[in-house]
Parts: structure tokens; C-alpha cells; sequence
């Protein structure tokens, strides 16, 4: 018989490891306190489903291979606190900004985080994104405009939050 039709074959196939969050070249890897715990929460995380399945036996190669991946990213993590004091937007600032482009009039609060921190969805916005890229460097009452294939959008700076925006249950949105 073919191997072709040999299920485990098709169960090693299947498993894929899925990449972490693309790092352009040259750029340094960015972390927040926050980002930096979780990073260290996912892989105490994968050492523990690595130990559960080898005890039962089971293979641990996609395992392993997201451990490895994620035990190279926090080597090349270097936690940055948040800096706004001059009014200037850069890397872990939480802003308030203004939509002025009229397609979600209204305020919105990001934050800029390393790329395996972001999650758009609760306004933590990686600072490599286009939208991060526009904001890191603007200053308060300045205006940020994107170009996408959805046309430009704009944003005007409201405020740079002050306190710990970092802090853990803070969701930044």
C-alpha cells in the first residue's frame, strides 16, 4: 500500500506551525513590560504542553518548533517603557486621537506595542503597522494621514495618556 494512504502521514501534514508576527529586517524587536510577560506566559505555556504530551507519548515536533521560534523572539526582545513626557508620540504610548476622515467620527485610544503584543481589535496597534508608523513621531494637536486601498485616513493627536497605560487589564480601546 501506498504511503499516501498511511494516516499519520496525513496528521504530520496537517500540523503546521503557524509563523510569529513578522519583524521587518532590521528592525528592533520592541517589547513593552506587558508585551514581555506575555511573551514569557506563552512559552512557560508551550514548555507545559510539551511536558503533558510527552508524558503521554505524543509527538511534540509542532511543539517544539513554536518553542524555538518564541524562545528567539524573546532573545531579541528589548523592553522599552513608554516615553510621552515631551508630548511626542513613540514606542508604548497610549494616544488619543481624532478620526477626521468622517468614516468612524469620534476619539479612539492606541497603543503602540511590539508586533507580538498587537491586536487591532483592542486598539493595540504594532508600531512597525502603517498606522503606527504615522503616529510614532507626531506631536500633540499634529495630524497623521494613511494612505490604503481604502483611501486616506486621517487622524489628528488628541492626547498622549498619561499614568501607567500599560498596565495589566488595560485593553487600550
Amino acid at each position: 500500500m501506498s504511503r499516501a494512504f498511511v494516516k499519520e502521514d496525513a496528521q504530520t501534514d496537517a500540523e503546521l506551525v503557524p509563523p510569529r508576527p513578522p519583524l521587518p529586517e532590521g528592525v528592533e524587536n520592541l517589547v513593552t513590560e506587558r508585551g514581555w510577560r506575555l511573551l514569557h506566559q506563552e512559552r512557560d505555556a508551550l514548555q507545559g504542553e510539551r511536558e503533558r504530551l510527552d508524558a503521554a507519548g505524543a509527538p511534540v515536533d509542532v511543539v517544539e518548533e513554536r518553542l524555538e521560534a518564541l524562545v528567539a523572539r524573546i532573545a531579541s526582545a528589548r523592553v522599552t517603557p513608554p516615553d510621552g513626557r515631551d508630548g511626542v508620540v513613540r514606542f508604548g504610548a497610549t494616544v488619543d486621537v481624532d478620526v477626521l476622515d468622517g468614516r468612524r467620527p469620534g476619539t479612539q485610544r492606541l497603543t503602540l506595542v511590539g508586533v507580538d503584543e498587537a491586536d487591532p481589535t483592542t486598539g493595540r496597534v504594532a508600531f512597525v503597522s502603517p498606522i503606527g508608523r504615522a503616529l510614532l513621531g507626531a506631536r500633540v494637536g499634529g495630524e497623521v494621514a494613511i494612505d490604503g486601498a481604502g483611501g486616506t485616513r486621517r487622524w489628528r493627536v488628541r492626547a498622549i495618556v498619561e499614568g501607567d497605560a500599560d498596565a495589566e487589564g488595560t485593553d487600550g480601546g
